[in-house]
Protein backbone atom coordinates (compact mmCIF):
# COMPACT_ATOMS: atom_id res chain seq x y z
CA UNK A 1 0.00 0.00 0.00
CA UNK A 2 3.08 2.47 -0.49
CA UNK A 3 1.73 5.74 -1.58
CA UNK A 4 -2.09 4.78 -0.86
CA UNK A 5 -3.78 7.51 0.60
CA UNK A 6 -7.02 6.18 3.08
CA UNK A 7 -9.43 7.49 4.78
CA UNK A 8 -11.16 5.49 7.81
CA UNK A 9 -14.19 7.02 9.95
CA UNK A 10 -14.58 5.88 13.48
CA UNK A 11 -10.82 6.28 13.92
CA UNK A 12 -10.70 7.58 17.06
CA UNK A 13 -10.36 4.33 18.98
CA UNK A 14 -11.35 0.47 18.71
CA UNK A 15 -11.64 -1.26 15.89
CA UNK A 16 -11.33 2.08 13.82
CA UNK A 17 -7.80 2.96 15.58
CA UNK A 18 -6.55 -0.47 15.03
CA UNK A 19 -6.93 -0.33 10.89
CA UNK A 20 -5.87 2.82 10.92
CA UNK A 21 -2.45 2.25 12.65
CA UNK A 22 -2.89 -1.07 10.18
CA UNK A 23 -2.69 0.35 7.15
CA UNK A 24 -0.19 2.76 7.83
CA UNK A 25 1.96 0.15 9.18
CA UNK A 26 1.84 -1.44 5.93
CA UNK A 27 2.50 1.67 3.58
CA UNK A 28 -0.13 3.79 3.49
CA UNK A 29 -1.32 7.46 4.79
CA UNK A 30 -4.03 7.90 6.74
CA UNK A 31 -6.96 10.91 7.49
CA UNK A 32 -8.85 9.53 10.25
CA UNK A 33 -11.94 10.97 11.52
CA UNK A 34 -14.73 10.95 14.07
CA UNK A 35 -17.61 12.47 15.36
CA UNK A 36 -15.51 13.43 18.63
CA UNK A 37 -17.32 15.10 21.67
CA UNK A 38 -15.52 17.86 23.63
CA UNK A 39 -15.39 15.96 26.63
CA UNK A 40 -14.84 12.14 26.79
CA UNK A 41 -17.39 9.77 28.92
CA UNK A 42 -20.26 12.03 28.13
CA UNK A 43 -21.82 8.95 26.04
CA UNK A 44 -19.89 5.45 25.18
CA UNK A 45 -20.66 6.24 21.70
CA UNK A 46 -18.03 8.61 21.48
CA UNK A 47 -14.29 9.31 21.61
CA UNK A 48 -12.91 12.63 22.47
CA UNK A 49 -11.12 14.95 19.93
CA UNK A 50 -7.78 13.85 22.26
CA UNK A 51 -7.78 10.46 21.13
CA UNK A 52 -8.48 11.45 17.47
CA UNK A 53 -5.30 12.87 17.21
CA UNK A 54 -3.46 10.68 19.41
CA UNK A 55 -4.41 8.10 16.53
CA UNK A 56 -2.75 10.35 13.88
CA UNK A 57 -0.04 11.28 16.18
CA UNK A 58 0.95 7.46 16.64
CA UNK A 59 0.71 7.44 12.77
CA UNK A 60 3.03 10.20 12.21
CA UNK A 61 5.47 8.43 14.22
CA UNK A 62 5.29 5.40 11.40
CA UNK A 63 6.73 8.04 9.31
CA UNK A 64 3.17 8.59 7.10
CA UNK A 65 1.37 11.38 6.52
CA UNK A 66 -2.23 11.78 8.58
CA UNK A 67 -4.84 14.20 9.32
CA UNK A 68 -7.52 14.39 11.75
CA UNK A 69 -10.92 15.54 10.88
CA UNK A 70 -13.79 15.73 13.30
CA UNK A 71 -16.72 15.06 10.97
CA UNK A 72 -20.43 13.19 11.56
CA UNK A 73 -21.33 11.04 9.09
CA UNK A 74 -24.78 11.00 9.14
CA UNK A 75 -24.36 15.00 7.46
CA UNK A 76 -23.91 15.27 4.04
CA UNK A 77 -21.58 18.42 4.79
CA UNK A 78 -19.51 17.22 6.76
CA UNK A 79 -19.09 14.01 5.06
CA UNK A 80 -18.09 16.14 1.43
CA UNK A 81 -15.68 18.48 3.78
CA UNK A 82 -14.13 14.90 4.70
CA UNK A 83 -13.21 13.97 1.64
CA UNK A 84 -12.79 17.23 -0.11
CA UNK A 85 -10.07 18.14 2.34
CA UNK A 86 -8.54 14.57 2.27
CA UNK A 87 -8.21 15.04 -1.47
CA UNK A 88 -6.85 18.79 -1.32
CA UNK A 89 -4.10 18.28 1.19
CA UNK A 90 -2.93 14.47 -0.05
CA UNK A 91 -4.12 14.69 -3.61
CA UNK A 92 -6.14 11.43 -4.15
CA UNK A 93 -7.94 8.97 -1.96
CA UNK A 94 -7.29 5.29 -2.69
CA UNK A 95 -9.35 3.76 -0.03
CA UNK A 96 -12.08 4.19 2.02
CA UNK A 97 -13.23 2.51 5.56
CA UNK A 98 -16.28 2.97 6.42
CA UNK A 99 -15.95 1.75 10.24
CA UNK A 100 -17.91 4.62 12.18
CA UNK A 101 -20.60 2.45 14.14
CA UNK A 102 -23.24 2.97 17.25
CA UNK A 103 -25.01 -0.22 19.22
CA UNK A 104 -28.15 -0.45 20.88
CA UNK A 105 -29.88 -2.82 23.18
CA UNK A 106 -33.54 -2.56 23.50
CA UNK A 107 -36.81 -4.58 23.52
CA UNK A 108 -38.76 -3.85 20.34
CA UNK A 109 -41.55 -2.57 22.58
CA UNK A 110 -39.88 -0.44 24.63
CA UNK A 111 -37.56 0.77 21.27
CA UNK A 112 -37.44 5.12 21.17
CA UNK A 113 -37.67 6.41 17.65
CA UNK A 114 -34.80 8.20 18.05
CA UNK A 115 -32.84 5.42 19.16
CA UNK A 116 -33.53 3.51 15.26
CA UNK A 117 -33.06 6.57 13.58
CA UNK A 118 -29.59 7.13 15.67
CA UNK A 119 -28.23 3.35 14.76
CA UNK A 120 -29.97 3.92 11.13
CA UNK A 121 -28.25 7.04 10.73
CA UNK A 122 -24.56 6.31 11.59
CA UNK A 123 -24.48 2.67 10.76
CA UNK A 124 -25.81 2.22 7.02
CA UNK A 125 -26.75 6.19 6.61
CA UNK A 126 -23.07 6.96 7.17
CA UNK A 127 -21.88 3.89 4.88
CA UNK A 128 -24.16 5.54 2.00
CA UNK A 129 -23.05 9.02 2.44
CA UNK A 130 -19.06 8.08 2.55
CA UNK A 131 -19.63 5.71 -0.35
CA UNK A 132 -21.63 8.59 -2.30
CA UNK A 133 -18.90 10.97 -1.61
CA UNK A 134 -15.68 8.66 -2.65
CA UNK A 135 -17.12 6.79 -5.42
CA UNK A 136 -16.47 9.60 -8.53
CA UNK A 137 -13.06 10.15 -6.95
CA UNK A 138 -11.77 6.86 -7.49
CA UNK A 139 -13.99 6.05 -10.71
CA UNK A 140 -12.69 9.12 -11.89
CA UNK A 141 -8.54 7.59 -11.27
CA UNK A 142 -9.95 4.37 -12.06
CA UNK A 143 -9.21 2.28 -9.06
CA UNK A 144 -9.72 2.37 -5.49
CA UNK A 145 -10.77 0.24 -2.67
CA UNK A 146 -13.95 0.26 -0.15
CA UNK A 147 -14.13 -1.57 3.09
CA UNK A 148 -17.97 -2.04 5.11
CA UNK A 149 -17.72 -2.94 8.60
CA UNK A 150 -20.62 -4.78 9.23
CA UNK A 151 -21.29 -7.47 12.19
CA UNK A 152 -22.12 -10.56 12.91
CA UNK A 153 -26.01 -9.21 14.12
CA UNK A 154 -26.14 -8.45 10.36
CA UNK A 155 -25.56 -12.16 9.39
CA UNK A 156 -27.72 -14.07 12.14
CA UNK A 157 -30.34 -12.51 14.64
CA UNK A 158 -29.98 -11.82 18.10
CA UNK A 159 -32.33 -10.63 20.60
CA UNK A 160 -32.60 -6.98 21.84
CA UNK A 161 -30.52 -5.79 18.76
CA UNK A 162 -33.17 -5.08 16.14
CA UNK A 163 -31.60 -2.06 15.03
CA UNK A 164 -28.65 -3.07 15.12
CA UNK A 165 -28.68 -6.30 13.39
CA UNK A 166 -31.28 -4.60 10.74
CA UNK A 167 -28.60 -1.36 10.15
CA UNK A 168 -25.65 -4.38 9.95
CA UNK A 169 -27.95 -6.49 7.66
CA UNK A 170 -28.49 -3.28 5.27
CA UNK A 171 -24.74 -2.65 5.26
CA UNK A 172 -24.15 -5.95 3.97
CA UNK A 173 -26.69 -5.73 0.98
CA UNK A 174 -25.27 -2.01 0.14
CA UNK A 175 -21.72 -3.44 -0.70
CA UNK A 176 -22.73 -6.10 -2.91
CA UNK A 177 -24.87 -3.73 -4.34
CA UNK A 178 -21.87 -0.83 -4.81
CA UNK A 179 -19.84 -3.59 -5.77
CA UNK A 180 -21.48 -4.16 -8.63
CA UNK A 181 -22.18 -0.59 -9.70
CA UNK A 182 -18.23 -0.30 -9.63
CA UNK A 183 -16.75 -3.35 -10.73
CA UNK A 184 -16.05 -1.74 -14.58
CA UNK A 185 -13.68 1.02 -12.84
CA UNK A 186 -11.47 -1.41 -10.97
CA UNK A 187 -12.43 -0.28 -7.92
CA UNK A 188 -13.42 -3.13 -5.36
CA UNK A 189 -15.98 -2.77 -2.60
CA UNK A 190 -15.96 -5.87 0.16
CA UNK A 191 -17.21 -6.03 3.86
CA UNK A 192 -15.78 -7.32 7.24
CA UNK A 193 -17.43 -8.61 10.11
CA UNK A 194 -16.03 -8.85 13.41
CA UNK A 195 -17.02 -11.21 16.06
CA UNK A 196 -17.23 -9.83 19.89
CA UNK A 197 -14.19 -7.70 20.00
CA UNK A 198 -14.25 -6.03 23.83
CA UNK A 199 -14.53 -1.90 22.16
CA UNK A 200 -16.03 0.72 24.32
CA UNK A 201 -19.04 0.45 22.34
CA UNK A 202 -19.76 -3.18 23.11
CA UNK A 203 -18.62 -2.24 27.04
CA UNK A 204 -21.65 0.38 27.19
CA UNK A 205 -24.30 -1.94 25.34
CA UNK A 206 -23.37 -4.39 27.80
CA UNK A 207 -25.08 -3.29 31.06
CA UNK A 208 -28.20 -2.96 29.28
CA UNK A 209 -28.46 -6.31 27.68
CA UNK A 210 -27.38 -7.84 30.98
CA UNK A 211 -30.35 -6.11 33.03
CA UNK A 212 -33.19 -6.87 30.33
CA UNK A 213 -31.40 -10.68 30.77
CA UNK A 214 -31.53 -10.68 34.29
CA UNK A 215 -27.98 -11.77 34.93
CA UNK A 216 -24.55 -10.71 36.21
CA UNK A 217 -22.53 -8.32 33.49
CA UNK A 218 -19.30 -10.37 33.77
CA UNK A 219 -22.33 -14.31 33.45
CA UNK A 220 -23.03 -12.05 30.23
CA UNK A 221 -19.89 -11.23 28.11
CA UNK A 222 -19.16 -14.83 29.16
CA UNK A 223 -22.29 -16.32 27.16
CA UNK A 224 -21.50 -13.99 24.09
CA UNK A 225 -18.09 -15.42 23.77
CA UNK A 226 -17.87 -18.35 25.08
CA UNK A 227 -19.30 -20.36 22.61
CA UNK A 228 -18.77 -23.87 21.99
CA UNK A 229 -16.72 -24.50 19.23
CA UNK A 230 -15.79 -21.40 18.54
CA UNK A 231 -12.58 -19.09 19.36
CA UNK A 232 -12.75 -16.60 22.34
CA UNK A 233 -14.09 -13.24 22.07
CA UNK A 234 -10.81 -11.02 21.35
CA UNK A 235 -9.80 -7.96 23.06
CA UNK A 236 -8.74 -5.63 20.25
CA UNK A 237 -9.15 -5.24 16.91
CA UNK A 238 -5.93 -6.50 15.64
CA UNK A 239 -7.52 -9.39 13.43
CA UNK A 240 -9.87 -7.04 11.79
CA UNK A 241 -7.12 -4.89 10.76
CA UNK A 242 -5.15 -7.46 8.71
CA UNK A 243 -8.17 -8.57 7.08
CA UNK A 244 -9.10 -5.35 6.01
CA UNK A 245 -5.81 -4.51 5.19
CA UNK A 246 -5.30 -7.37 2.67
CA UNK A 247 -8.53 -6.24 1.00
CA UNK A 248 -6.85 -2.88 0.82
CA UNK A 249 -4.22 -4.59 -0.88
CA UNK A 250 -3.28 -5.20 -4.84
CA UNK A 251 -3.42 -9.07 -3.97
CA UNK A 252 -7.02 -8.51 -3.02
CA UNK A 253 -7.65 -7.02 -6.85
CA UNK A 254 -9.96 -10.15 -7.99
CA UNK A 255 -12.21 -9.77 -4.25
CA UNK A 256 -15.08 -7.58 -4.79
CA UNK A 257 -18.81 -7.93 -3.50
CA UNK A 258 -17.77 -10.39 -0.41
CA UNK A 259 -18.90 -10.58 3.43
CA UNK A 260 -15.74 -11.49 5.14
CA UNK A 261 -15.71 -12.51 9.12
CA UNK A 262 -12.75 -12.93 11.25
CA UNK A 263 -15.27 -13.99 14.14
CA UNK A 264 -13.94 -16.90 15.30
CA UNK A 265 -16.03 -18.78 14.35
CA UNK A 266 -18.80 -16.89 16.43
CA UNK A 267 -22.05 -16.80 13.55
CA UNK A 268 -21.89 -20.46 13.19
CA UNK A 269 -24.29 -20.61 15.85
CA UNK A 270 -27.26 -19.37 15.40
Amino acid sequence: MKEKIALVTGAARGIGKAIAGRLAADGADVVVADICSDSAGVDYHLSSLKQLEETRDEIRKLGRRSMAIRADVTREADVKRMVESTVKELGRLDILVNNAGVGASCPVSEMPEEMWDRVMGVNIKGVFLCCKAVVPHMVGQGSGKIINLSSCAGEMPSGLMAAYCCSKAAVRMFTMVLAIEVAAFNVQVNAVYPGIVQTDIWQGILPNAAKVMGVAEAEMWRLTREKPGIAPGADDGRHIAALVSFLCSTEADFITGKIIGADGGYCMHI
